[in-house]
């Protein structure tokens, strides 16, 4: 019995499945994505929001507040213990009043017991530890115990005081030299007590990488001027993991358009 093979228009009939397949896959993802870059508006919102809250019913910055633990308990008056010492409850550890949300050494853990404060005033539903992760790094991150994670997989938030680059710093240095690894954001601008989202990087808090040049942009004109350079919206370089977010790294750079794969994470100024 003599076997039949397709016909062209079997075949035809195929790859045009195969095709519309392959189109409904992509078509799906970049929904997917789309979703997830309105996720951050949403989040970024809501934690600028929860921060406000936070300082007009306590009159202090979460994490900063010089008498969290008259509200919540404390766990020990020595910064160094309470810096890796979880307590129970909502017992927490006070910060410097300085009006800095700062890390180990100067500030304790401020940049954890930020987000622990700000749950312990029912501001947010999740319960955050306060303290450093496992290994007890000055900045070591948990996202989702420690720090807020994104709806973006691997991804979340932190804050952290960054001031004025090239004037709050020993000799007008920037991050770039004080903590190695870290690339300069752009310089003259007051970035106070700013939010940062992007990966998680040992001891960078989540300066990650996790945007293309092109979502980094859509995020900032939603929220600032859409320029990478200035603004109340301004991306890390990452010039030591990524080349390719902006154009160069002065306060003249855009983000760079012509690169399609990840390079950017974002720093939100807050005004606070």
């Amino acid at each position: 019995m003599r076997r039949q093979g397709f016909t062209l228009i079997e075949l035809s009939i195929v790859l045009v499945i195969i095709g519309l397949l392959v189109g409904g896959v992509m078509v799906g993802q970049s929904l997917i994505r789309a979703s997830e870059m309105r996720s951050v508006i949403t989040e970024i919102n809501q934690y600028k929001s929860v921060f406000y809250a936070f300082r007009d019913k306590f009159n202090a910055l979460p994490g900063d507040m010089r008498n969290a633990e008259n509200f919540w308990g404390e766990i020990d008056p020595d910064p160094e213990t309470c810096r890796t010492t979880l307590g129970t409850g909502t017992q927490t550890c006070n910060g410097d009043g300085n009006g800095k949300i700062t890390g180990y050494p100067g500030g304790g853990t401020e940049v954890f017991r930020v987000w622990q404060h700000i749950s312990n005033a029912q501001l947010l539903p999740v319960i955050y530890t306060g303290v450093t992760g496992p290994d007890s790094a000055h900045y070591d991150g948990e996202l989702g115990k420690n720090i807020p994670a994104s709806r973006i997989s691997g991804t979340g938030y932190s804050i952290y005081y960054w001031g004025i680059q090239g004037v709050d710093f020993p000799n007008g240095q920037s991050w770039a030299v004080v903590y190695p690894g870290v690339q300069v954001i752009f310089p003259g601008i007051d970035y106070g007590n700013a939010i940062i989202f992007g990966q998680y990087v040992n001891n960078s808090f989540t300066t990650g990488a996790t945007l293309t040049p092109n979502e980094a942009h859509s995020i900032d004109i939603k929220f600032d001027d859409g320029f990478a350079g200035k603004g109340k919206v301004t991306p890390f370089t990452n010039d030591f993991r990524d080349t390719n977010c902006t154009t160069t790294s002065d306060n003249s750079a855009e983000y760079d358009g012509s690169y399609d794969a990840i390079g950017c994470s974002l720093l939100f100024i807050t005004g606070f």
